[in-house]
């Protein structure tokens, strides 16, 4: 098999310095497989694949802070809301984009992203009988090369270049029971092993125009500079597990699983200024990150048509040291593992002669120690810092149905309900209890109609309409009014033509049908007086050719 992918468009937003159009995509991606049979119990998968991103660098928008006049000044002590774009608010710089036009900017220089990723697999299923032995190889790398015009304005103010390359191999050796049809008990065990290199040389150049004031044509105390921060981490993870679904009676059927896992990480860091010349702080430590997690569960079949399910999950997210700029060894002091409890109950379905399917949860996750992004302020500088800052309780319920209206007209249909936020929660003097965790709606929704009609000379005219909703989201844990996202529909649109024998499909395509501007993520730098808004992709229309084979 071979699948393959290109896209290109030329950029959402005009940067009226330069006369350009950014945010452009460009990108590709191939996938091989091969599949070879030796014997009729032995089968082998091979897979390879690479993706290339030649596209920019996410310019967002620009959003002054700072007040010039008492009038202008929010309770907060930031630019009032009215005022945003007034020009009677401006960044470090003064400077504040006045035009009003979302999907226009003032940018000294144009981001790129360059990407490589290379993975390739091998899985080999060995038959024995009433046992089959399974071998899954992997081994990938990524290279990333990417400038940032971080501050998104005519002024050098901030300006990043990400450096990282990433190596991994992992295998995974199982043995598992061979499903005959009438045993009460299946079951699978094993074993994985990764080794993963990470090297990142990443650099911040901070208020570079700042640069003439000052003798050496750097200042530490003011973060006028280029700080660096090189750092190689080296894993090797180590994972047992087993699971085993056993039939406690005719339709009641009991799983339990368990797994432990270690993680054996190496951190050798370097904290430094301009290139090297200063060298701010280094470190070199090493730790052990193991935890236990596992599964229980019970499945009921009521009948044919309906299974109802209770399930219980632990599971962790594996400690680590913080990889971004540090000044003091307190901020590179290793961070914990973060632990989940997941609670669920729920029931699957197919209903009037599986013209309906129906599944509904519930679910409730408690998290422990919780890894969390937080804003700080180093040495004058606005930077994020990862910690296990808290703890979080998440509660919800999910409905998803689908239902064949008729012989051509189906409908798709999802809602989840979310109530999560943090238990007690204290970062750098700031009291986030209560807040809601960022980017969890408390509503959203989502659906599509698909529509088939035939046509008397052979083929069909294919289409479906789809909208989604989202409430209010918030993108800091301060719940902070400006770091949010009002609710939002999104409708899109597609029509088309379908030949006979389904291979090949033609037509048109809308997204975003009705042009909706929202914010899907807000990056705020308090300390230079900026938010950096990055906002949805417009309306586009287009056609729409696909073969399948």
């Amino acid at each position: 098999r071979a699948a393959g992918q290109v896209v290109r468009d030329d950029g959402t937003t005009y940067n009226r310095v330069t006369g350009d159009d950014v945010n452009a995509t460009d990108y590709w991606a191939i996938r091989l497989s091969a599949l070879y049979t030796p014997h009729e119990d032995v089968e082998a998968l091979f897979q390879v694949n690479r993706f290339v991103n030649r596209g920019e660098a996410t310019q967002p928008q620009h959003r002054a802070l700072f007040p010039f006049t008492a009038e202008a000044t929010g309770p907060d002590g930031f630019c009032a809301p009215t005022f945003y774009g007034s020009g009677l608010c401006g960044d470090a710089f003064g400077y504040s984009d006045t035009d009003g036009d979302d999907r226009a900017l003032d940018a000294n220089a144009e981001g790129k992203d360059k990407i490589d990723l290379f993975g390739a697999s091998a899985q080999v299923d060995w038959d024995l009988g009433a046992i089959s032995l399974v071998s899954v190889t992997a081994y990938s790398w990524a290279h990333r090369n990417a400038f940032e015009n971080t501050d998104s304005s005519p002024n050098q103010m901030l300006e990043i270049n990400y450096l990282a390359r990433q190596n991994q191999f992992t295998q995974e050796l199982r043995l598992q029971s061979n499903d005959t049809g009438d045993d009460r008990l299946k079951w699978v065990a094993g074993g994985y092993y990764m080794d993963e290199t990470v090297k990142d040389a990443s650099t911040q150049d901070v208020l570079r125009d700042l640069r003439p004031l000052f003798p050496d044509g750097f200042s530490l105390a003011d973060s006028v500079a280029a700080f660096s921060y090189p750092y190689t981490q080296k894993t090797k993870s180590y994972a047992f597990f087993g699971q085993a679904d056993y039939q406690l009676a005719e339709r009641l059927t009991a799983t339990v699983g368990l797994r432990y896992s270690a993680d054996e990480k190496s951190f050798d860091y370097r904290s430094q200024a301009e290139g090297g010349l200063i060298v701010l702080l280094t470190s070199q430590q090493e730790k052990t990150f193991s935890a236990w997690s596992g599964r229980l569960g019970l499945r009921y079949e009521v009948n044919d048509e309906l299974n109802l399910y209770a399930t219980y999950n632990r599971g962790f997210k594996s400690g680590g040291f913080f990889g971004g700029l540090a000044t003091t060894p307190e901020e590179l002091i290793p961070y914990d593992n973060e632990q989940l409890d997941a609670y669920e109950v729920g029931l699957k379905s197919e209903l009037f002669d599986r013209r309906v399917r129906l599944n509904m949860s519930a679910f409730y996750y408690d998290y422990q120690d919780q890894q969390v992004f937080a804003q700080a302020l180093r040495n004058g500088l606005t930077v994020l810092v990862l910690d296990n800052a808290a703890n979080s309780e998440v509660y919800g319920a999910e409905i998803e149905a689908t239902a064949r209206v008729s012989e051509n007209l189906s409908i798709d249909a999802g809602l989840s309900l979310l109530d999560a936020t943090y238990g007690e929660y204290f970062s750098e003097g700031d009291d986030f209890t209560g807040n809601r965790l960022p980017q969890s709606p408390e509503v959203t929704f989502n659906a599509a109609a698909n529509y088939r009609h035939p046509l008397p000379q052979g083929g069909e005219l294919v289409g479906t309409l789809d909208a989604a909703y989202s409430s209010k989201v918030y993108f800091d844990n301060s719940n902070a009014e400006r770091l949010s996202q009002d609710a939002v529909w999104v409708v899109g649109a597609q029509a088309g033509w379908q030949a006979p024998d389904g291979r090949i499909e033609l037509g048109l395509f809308a997204r975003n049908l009705f042009d909706e501007t929202y914010k899907v993520s807000i990056s705020n730098i308090d300390s230079l007086g900026v938010d950096l808004l990055t906002l949805n992709r417009p309306r586009s229309l287009g056609a729409y050719l696909r073969y399948r084979y």
